[in-house]
């Protein structure tokens, strides 16, 4: 096989994520008519490597391997392979490293049915604005919290997320719909990290699930378990608060919030007065921070609420639009945010001033 080394190594570099670490594993990535396979024998990825290939070559290129090409200077890679070695050949660069012969996790006759497409690759953009509201650490019975769920209906995709405190729904159009998926989200992570904006589909086949792009196929298991009535959740109802913040200008206080608490789980709490002031403020034994801004919209009366300032902190992130409308029910119930497509909301935290 010959292929340009920027080609080779910059897949291989992507995809070497995929590998499995454990020492009983083989450590390397697949080549296959014409495609690099890597498995960690959760998640399947392929990348189509533009190349000239030999006639029927199949070989695994080890971890090593995979190292020394990202090292190759520029130019034309030579690779063969025969049933002891693997050798690599860039300009008077030469490397041989033992041939692994054998490649699990790796299954192509798997038939797949079409769940749904985007047109111009929004649907991970949407996936990156609800993702912080998965959990990364549950030890629960419950593995949906882990998830990003993909419901699809009427040409519209939801993007859904949960882990218990927080939530959020992002929706996008599509061109399709099915059954919905169910996907974990430190799967989608590292998906998001070989996606580049490209047109995305996304197909099904018993429990696992297909994200096709570019020049990347990723396969891997779904989640089991009954997600959240997330329509349910969603559904508005009239807020005694509702009111607009600025995204820049909440997130510039809540850091400086963040500062004075210096990693210490002390909450934040925001008041919205009926004078049209939102007020973020920190009372601890040590620490006293308070920081008005004013506001626009309409608050029938005063409410103090509570938040966990790391979970406020990445909901305002998330959101791509500078102005976010706010909308509070009370000083023991949710909080709702929402800006275009996005929707969030966040539990409160019990203090001995809300109860």
């Amino acid at each position: 096989m010959k292929v340009e080394k920027t080609e080779i190594a910059t897949k291989l570099k992507k995809l070497k994520g995929f590998v499995k670490s454990e020492k009983e594993t083989v450590l390397g990535i697949l080549y296959k008519d014409g495609m690099l396979i890597a498995s960690d024998g959760e998640v399947i990825a392929k990348a189509v490597l533009e190349c000239q290939p030999a006639l029927d070559e199949t070989f695994v290129i080890p971890i090593t391997a995979v190292n020394f090409i990202d090292k190759l200077p520029q130019g034309v890679a030579e690779i063969t392979a025969d049933k002891s070695t693997v050798k690599i050949k860039c300009g008077k660069a030469k490397g041989t490293f033992a041939n692994v012969s054998v490649f699990g996790g790796f299954d192509d006759e798997t038939k797949w049915t079409a769940v749904f497409s985007d047109e111009n690759g929004e649907v991970f953009e949407k996936i990156k604005e609800v993702i912080h509201c998965s959990s990364k650490d549950a030890n629960g019975s419950n593995v949906t919290v882990k998830g990003v769920y993909f419901d699809t209906l009427d040409g519209e995709a939801s993007i859904v997320a949960c882990d218990g405190f927080r939530a959020a729904v992002s929706h996008c159009k599509c061109r399709s719909e099915a059954k919905p998926i169910l996907a974990l989200a430190a799967t989608l992570q590292k998906i998001m990290s070989l996606h580049n904006g490209e047109p995305t589909e996304v197909f099904t086949s018993g429990n696992k699930a297909m994200f096709r792009f570019g020049d990347y196929e990723i396969i891997t298991k779904q989640l089991s378990g009954t997600f959240l009535d997330y329509k349910k959740i969603f559904t508005a109802e009239p807020g005694k608060a509702v009111f607009k913040i600025s995204r820049s200008g909440a997130l510039d206080i809540l850091n400086r919030a963040e500062a004075c608490i210096g990693g210490a789980q002390i909450p934040v709490m925001l008041t919205a007065s009926e004078d049209k002031t939102v007020t973020f403020g920190v009372l601890s034994s040590t620490t006293e921070f308070n920081e008005s801004a004013e506001i626009d919209g309409v608050i029938t009366e005063t409410i103090e609420i509570a938040f966990n300032p790391r979970y406020l902190i990445d909901c305002i992130k998330a959101f791509p639009k500078e102005q976010i409308e706010m909308t509070l029910y009370g000083p023991t119930r949710f909080a709702m945010f929402s800006a275009g497509e996005l929707q969030q909301i966040i539990l409160p935290v019990r203090t001995r001033r809300n109860k």
